[in-house]
Order: structure tokens, then sequence, then C-alpha cells
């Protein structure tokens, strides 16, 4: 269908196309609509059954690392009983002599019965005493940690995953991949400008491409949404979940519709449909032209500096007022508050001043409230 509309012998493809950059330099595409990332349909897991289950709790290096242990342990035991002689005080103990004499064998017996939480009464100094039960001790925590992972393992079965994602597909030898021919995705993993895990997934096609499958019902690699779909048509067929998806997609792909807008443009027909179609509104379009862009200020436009200055006019009114207040106020403070004249002002001041001398305090010099020298009286 893209080859259609770009041999023009269709105006428009209307189907869920995935827009690719090669399919982008050949075709004009509309604004994607659904973006989908691709997907992986793999067989469903099945549960796991295994006649060595039951050494799944730990992994292969450490029960290596237990078996070299005890392979290195018994021996240094045994040089520390030799070694050591009869000493006997952090275990005491009064058994005839020929039973002081433990072989190498019985110490690895004891290592290892040990294991299973059981034991044996081995006669030993306090060196090989020590050296055991430092034994005891890591064996403890590794029966708790062993029982905690083997009783989850049991409560909850566990399920075989063969991968999770595109970068462990090719590292992997149970499943086999294909896609579909001439899609996005045969794009993305057999172009030759791929990369990385994309060009590891397309290298198995690049000389021999029959094995890809030509219809998205025989695919593997398929947008979500689709595989979702097949997924559930399975279910309802077979009653059984015998399909699944890998936990991780890739490659978010955009879809759209075909359909030649350049060319469109380039013909004129956009221009054409404009002068047929759009309002024909000369006098407005006119009046916008003529509109100067460059007017006068008013006083909507001068509202914020005349609020400062309406402001700070206010706030002077307001601080004349204070002045005066605090003014009156003092002076009520110094003459009682009453309205006397200068002269009795004046009388005041030297009967306070008589007061001051009477008292042994220094005298004070007196003023006219008019700011001149009336009188001056010192010690």
């Amino acid at each position: 269908m893209v080859g259609m509309v770009n041999r023009k012998e269709a105006d428009l493809g209307v189907a869920p196309f995935t827009i690719t950059l090669a399919r982008e330099e050949a075709i004009d595409f509309t604004f994607p609509y659904y973006y989908d990332p691709a997907a992986i349909l793999i067989p469903a897991p099945g549960p796991i059954k295994k006649v060595t289950a039951f050494l799944d709790p730990f992994t292969s290096e450490v029960w290596v690392g237990i078996l070299l242990s005890i392979m290195v342990l018994g021996p240094v035991m045994y040089v520390l009983s030799k070694a050591g002689g009869d000493d006997d005080y952090v275990y005491p103990h009064n058994m005839p002599t020929h039973w002081r004499t433990t072989s190498l064998s019985g110490y690895y017996w004891m290592l290892a019965i040990s294991l299973f939480q059981q034991g044996v009464v081995y006669p030993m100094n306090s060196s090989s005493r020590v050296a055991f039960g430092a034994w005891i001790t890591a064996i403890i925590a590794l029966s708790c940690a062993y029982t905690g992972v083997l009783i989850s393992f049991l409560t909850v079965p566990r399920v075989e995953q063969t991968f999770s994602s595109l970068h462990d597909l090719p590292y992997q030898s149970k499943l086999l991949w294909t896609f579909r021919h001439s899609s996005a995705l045969a794009t993305l993993f057999m172009d030759e400008s791929a990369k990385g895990v994309y060009r590891e997934v397309g290298a198995p096609f690049k000389t021999d491409d029959s094995d890809l499958v030509p219809t998205d019902q025989a695919g593997v690699f398929k947008e979500k949404s689709f595989l979702d779909f097949a997924i559930f048509t399975d279910y309802k067929k077979t009653g059984r979940c015998n399909l699944a998806l890998a936990k991780q997609t890739f490659f978010p792909a955009a879809f759209g519709w075909i359909f030649q807008f350049l060319l469109m443009e380039e013909a004129g027909i956009f221009d054409n449909w404009k002068k047929k179609f759009w309002p024909k509104n000369e006098n407005c379009w006119s009046l916008r032209d003529s509109i100067e862009y460059t007017q006068p200020l008013d006083i909507e436009d001068l509202r914020g500096p005349l609020a400062i200055l309406s402001t700070g006019f206010l706030l002077a009114v307001l601080f004349v007022i204070l002045e005066c207040f605090g003014k009156n106020s003092w002076k009520e403070k110094v003459f009682g508050g009453k309205s006397v004249s200068q002269t009795k002002r004046k009388e005041k001041m030297i009967k306070l001043e008589l007061e001051l001398r009477t008292k042994g305090l220094p005298s004070v010099e007196v003023k006219s409230m008019s700011g001149g020298d009336d009188n001056t009286t010192e010690d």
C-alpha cells in the first residue's frame, strides 16, 4: 500500500502504518495517532520440576565452598589435636586413653554429620574445640538460610522463564526466533546501519531470509497490543495459557496514515483549496494591516507609577500627622498639659533651677521657647 501511494495509484493509505525513517524519506505520513512498543511472544513458562530441586536454595559456588571447607578443616583439626596434646581446659573429659586418638576420617565424619544438625562424641583439646565451634556457628547460619529459601520454593512454585528482554534473546539456545518479512522490525534488525543487539537478532537472516514469516499469525515479534489479543484468542480456544510476553518491550513505534502532503503542496492544491473555501473578509484584513502598533501611553498604561506616587503622598501625610501629635504630647509632658504664656514658662524654669540648687544638683541653662538666650544660671 505504501508503494501504491508512492506510485500515485492511490491518494490516501488508511491502515496502521508504522512510521520509520526509510518510509518517511519516501512518502508522507500524518501526525502519529498512536504509539505502541514491540514485544516478543514466547511460550508460557511452566513450573520447574527437577529431581535436584533441593539443591536450588544455594548456588553451585556455595555448595563447592562448603565441600572445600570440610576438606580443609578436617586436616586442620587433626593437626591441632596432635600438636595441642592433652590440653583440656575448654573441654575437660575423663575418657579412657585409647579413646583419645581420633583419626582424620573421624574428623571428616564429625564435620559432615554436623551439616544435618547431628553430632558425635569425640574428645578434643582446646584448639580443636575452638575450631569446631567456629564451624558449628557457620553451619547454624547456613542451615537457617537453606531452610528459609527451601520453604519459599515449596510454598510458591517457581516457573521457568526463558528470557525477559530482547538483549537476552541472542544469548539463549532454547528458543528460535523470527519476525515478519518486509516489516518495520525487519528494517530494524536487518538494515546495514543496525548495531548492537539489533544486529545480533537479525544476523541469522542476513544470508537466508526463508525463515522469516509472511503473516502476523505466524510471527513472534509484533506490537504489544496485537499480541495481547493473540494471547487472549489462544486462551479462549484451548482453555490454557500457552503463550506469554517477555517482560521488557522495545522499539516504540508510531502509527499514522499515508498521504502525499508535500506533493499536494508543491502542486498548489492547498492554495487552490484555500482560495475556494477560505473566508474573504478583505475589510478586516485591510484594517489589520493599517493598525499602528506604536501608540501614545494613556492613564491605563501609567497605573503603576501613579499608584506608587499616590502611596508616597499618603505616607507623607500620615507622617506629618504623627509628628504633630508627637510634638504636642511632648509639650504636655513638660508643661503639665496647660496653655501658658512665655513668661510663666520662664518662671517655671527659674523655680526648677532654685530647687536644683537647694538639693545641691548642678544648674541648668534657661532659654526661651523661641530659641533665644533669656537667662543663664550657673553654680
